[in-house]
């Protein structure tokens, strides 16, 4: 109940995750937390007991906030090694052994796939790096760990704590994601063969 106070004072809003692993919401409907920041009687309702988990939602409602979500360590590691100034983003680590980094920006956009590779024992195809962006949410530290099928925890890895989240303007945030979208190890069979040759009629 505290962190969740403490996130919407921070002017993030927030809704509760399912302890069962699956990192779901806990509400049937929540569009309108897209739009409005919950009440102190909601937050007492939901994380009083102290049995769901937190989810911030992104997007306009949290002032801008946009969270670049890596899948694996690797990932994260090669994306620190090309953003010089990487340590100044709050950044979390996720049970799985992921990274999420954090900011507020002037226009986020929707949830986005920035990187991808195939998987090795499936055809299935893989998001190694995608954002969190308006209408998304993602979950945040003073979750229980029974939100996560690992039952690990969501914790602070660096840079400032999530109420500090920093501000970046359109370049900064290009720079980001041109980073992310070079670790991409999968093209799709239309990206490969390029565009169709203009008509020389």
């Amino acid at each position: 109940l505290d962190a969740a106070r403490a996130y919407v004072a921070a002017g993030f809003s927030v809704l509760p995750i399912r302890a069962d692993g699956s990192k779901r919401p806990a509400l049937s409907e929540w569009s309108s937390l897209q739009e409005k920041r919950p009440t102190p009687e909601q937050l007492e309702n939901w994380f009083a007991a102290g049995v769901f988990g937190i989810g911030i939602i992104c997007g306009t409602v949290s002032d801008g906030l946009e969270v670049i979500d890596f899948d694996s360590p690797e990932a994260y590691d090669q994306w620190r090694e090309l953003v010089s100034d990487s340590g100044k983003y709050t950044t979390h680590s996720t049970p799985s052994g992921g990274k999420h980094v954090c900011y507020r920006c002037q226009k986020p956009q929707g949830s986005t796939k920035l990187a991808r590779e195939k998987a090795e024992s499936s055809a299935e195809i893989l998001a190694i790096v995608e954002t969190r962006g308006e209408g998304g949410y993602a979950v945040a530290p003073g979750s229980p760990g029974a939100c996560h099928e690992t039952g690990g925890l969501y914790t602070h890895f660096c840079g400032p704590p999530v109420t500090e989240t920093i501000f970046i303007d359109d370049e900064e945030r290009a720079t980001l994601f041109n980073a992310a979208r070079s670790l991409n190890r999968y093209l799709t069979p239309s990206e490969v063969a390029g565009p169709p040759p203009e008509f020389a009629g």
